[in-house]
């Protein structure tokens, strides 16, 4: 017979290898990329026509 889960467990184990942080790491990579999206504003989208191409 299957074994039984605590309540307050994981339904099934995570993958060996797995980072425990990675919820951490997303949260701050997120706020890396808002931060660069900030600087940004009001900047143009491309450099292109800075150095003379049109497409």
């Amino acid at each position: 017979m299957a074994e039984k889960k605590p309540e307050n467990g994981p339904v099934i184990e995570p993958p060996t290898g797995t980072d425990i942080n990675w919820q951490e790491k997303i949260a701050r990579a997120k706020a890396a990329r808002d931060h660069g999206k900030a600087l940004r504003v009001g900047k143009p989208t491309s450099f292109r026509p800075a150095v003379g191409r049109s497409r």
